[in-house]
């Protein structure tokens, strides 16, 4: 097993400016064991995208001139090299200067460390034009102005030490790979009867010795749809092997790349994310991808610049871990030494992006300029941690929609109802007058205290929870109302729990439950009720939180009139009753007609009764 290298990482968060019209992207660098020019006053810098598609016309024409001079015999160095660095230094001036600076400087601050660098090609749905260049072919140093440096230009992907991959900000979710050194991926071949021929042998021949090839992990015949589902659910992978050819597919904004399966009766099928996503979802332990098919990693763009996401970038959406595609065409001896190290190094328990970058040496050392068109594609979203407030926050919320729970909540609140209407029979016919309300001030400070902390903690769990802030790729007005719609769950769920606390509260205050005993007996009851009522009244402000976050987030496309500013002021009559709750505590604890609250109990029996079908209604 070779020796794991440490990695820092530095991600490149791109966004549209916000300017109609304009082809204006901003770029912001965040860190990771790196130290970055301007800290933390280092502000987000905007560029231009106008020269992106010529860039990529470029790229697409100068692979297409090689392949053709090695397709005519010539060695792959005979082609001229020049324009490859031209190309890769047009990609690195897409970035402003200090980027680029920054960027260099990470370079050498890892080198120093002995560590990698992890680059994360960020973008969010609004610059997903920006897929379609080619990061992987970046040269530095470069000057200001665009011109290559006089120092020895570098492409800085063309590095085992340096990694890349991509990311689209809000798809997909991050997942740690969990592969071992047995690999036993599943290989699917796809060779249609019309189309050109795909060197089998020779991929299978580089594969022989890093992986099994036999019946149960190779299938080169007909049906491969069929095949592969077939495939799936008798072996379970979690790496699967895709070589096909890829086909082009015009869909309106811009090429789509398709993958080109074979047909039962031998000749092409094509396949689109469309088609493989719910095929791949047969196997719930899947982790990897790897599309050995020309242009499966590639956002097209067209003079529009609309976006058509590649049909890696697809996979992720629908749950991939990790998908690795090529953006161009591929030479055969090429994507077969890609291969053969790639699953070498995962064999030798090495990352996969650091799997990938030795695949790219491969490629070089053969003289070929196709170790720029592997990409990594993997999800954006983090794990969110599964730490014990949000488990006993999904567990209320599942509490609620389960169907039994809810009868055994209704069975409960009827129960309560009741016992307080008994309690408050027994009240007034048979027990004894209580003692004075000595626990009638400390009830009403307590009260105080709950509106006060009512106020704030709210704020600051509707703040601090980031349900809504993946929801990038919705507009700005849109945002600030999923936002809205968090805060007032957090504002409804403390006072629905401080309603449901105090009813106890109250309850038993009027049945001089709270007051017998010794005063310091009578204070400690007290107390430990006050504590459980604000730790139930945030518990249950953070789930509604979540709760009115996620439904907000879900309905704001199909039911936009509910989500108006009319609907986000009239919600705030919550404050009202929030701020009142004390002030009526102390109402009936102090007011002359204090006689007239002994059937407060019956009162709140009645109404749990009455509320509980419309609370708890199936």
């Amino acid at each position: 097993m070779a020796e794991l290298m440490e990695y820092d990482e530095l991600i490149l968060h791109f966004k549209h400016s916000g300017t109609p019209g304009e082809e204006r992207y901003q770029v912001a660098l965040l860190g990771r064991g790196l130290i970055l020019e301007g800290g933390l006053f280092r502000q987000q810098e905007t560029f231009s995208a106008t020269e992106l598609q010529a860039v990529r016309a470029d790229f697409t024409k100068f692979v297409e001139e090689w392949h053709t001079l090695e397709r005519l015999g010539f060695p792959g160095r005979a082609a001229n090299e020049r324009p490859l660095i031209d190309l890769g230094a047009r990609v690195a001036c897409v970035l402003p200067p200090q980027t680029r600076r920054s960027l260099r400087q990470a370079i050498q601050h890892t080198h120093q460390r002995q560590h990698g660098l992890r680059v994360v090609i960020r973008v969010e749905p609004d610059a997903l034009v920006l897929m379609d260049v080619p990061w992987e072919l970046m040269v530095l140093p470069t000057l200001p102005d665009g011109g290559l440096s006089e120092a020895a230009t570098t492409f800085i992907f063309l590095d085992a030490k340096v990694v890349v991959v991509r990311q689209v900000a809000a798809i997909g979710q991050q997942q740690p790979l969990c592969l071992n050194a047995d690999l036993r991926p599943q290989i699917i071949v796809a060779q249609p009867l019309e189309a050109s021929e795909i060197k089998i042998d020779l991929i299978r021949t580089a594969l022989t010795d890093v992986v099994p090839v036999d019946a149960t992990t190779w299938y080169e015949g007909v049906g491969t749809v069929a095949a592969l589902q077939t495939r799936l659910r008798e072996h379970v992978p979690r790496v699967l092997h895709v070589i096909c050819h890829g086909g082009p597919a015009d869909t309106g904004r811009g090429l789509r790349y398709d993958l080109l399966f074979t047909h039962h009766d031998g000749y092409t099928q094509r396949v689109n994310v469309f088609d493989l996503a719910p095929t791949l979802s047969l196997d719930a332990n899947l982790q990897l991808v790897l599309l050995d098919a020309c242009h499966s990693g590639a956002s097209q763009a067209d003079d529009a610049r609309r976006a058509s996401e590649s049909i890696a970038l697809g996979l992720v959406r629908y749950g991939i871990p990790v998908v690795v595609a090529l953006q161009g065409e591929i030479g055969q001896e090429a994507a077969a030494a890609f291969v053969a190290t790639f699953y070498g190094a995962l064999h030798d328990q090495l990352p996969l992006a650091e799997a990938v970058a030795q695949g790219r040496l491969a490629i070089q050392a053969l003289g070929s300029a196709d170790w720029s068109l592997p990409v990594i594609y993997e999800g954006c979203q983090p794990q969110a941690p599964a730490v014990f407030y949000t488990r006993w926050a999904d567990r209320i919320e599942q509490l609620f929609h389960d169907r039994a729970s809810r009868r055994v909540l209704r069975g409960m609140l009827v129960v309560l109802g009741i016992l307080l209407i008994t309690g408050a029979i027994l009240y007034a016919v048979v027990l004894p007058p209580p003692a004075a309300p000595s626990v009638g001030d400390q009830l009403f400070m307590a009260a105080q205290g709950w509106g006060l902390v009512g106020i704030v903690a709210p704020s600051v769990i509707a703040a601090a929870h980031r349900g809504t802030a993946y929801q990038r790729g919705k507009s700005g007005r849109v945002q600030r109302m999923l936002r809205t719609e968090q805060w007032l769950g957090a504002y409804l769920g403390y006072i629905l729990g401080g309603l449901m606390g105090w009813t106890l509260l109250v309850a038993g205050y009027f049945l001089g439950l709270l007051t017998r005993g010794s005063v310091a007996s009578q204070r400690s009851i007290v107390d430990l009720f006050i504590i459980a009522v604000v730790a139930w009244s945030l518990l249950l402000s953070y789930a509604q939180a979540r709760s009115l976050g996620r439904l907000a987030a879900q309905l704001v496309d199909e039911e936009p009139a509910l989500f108006t500013w009319r609907y986000q002021w009239a919600a705030l009559v919550a404050f009202p009753v929030l701020l009142s709750i004390p002030l009526d505590v102390r109402w009936m604890i102090h007011s002359p007609l204090a006689l007239l609250t002994q059937p407060v109990p019956g009162g709140l029996a009645l109404g749990l009764l009455l509320l509980t079908p419309a609370l708890l209604d199936e």
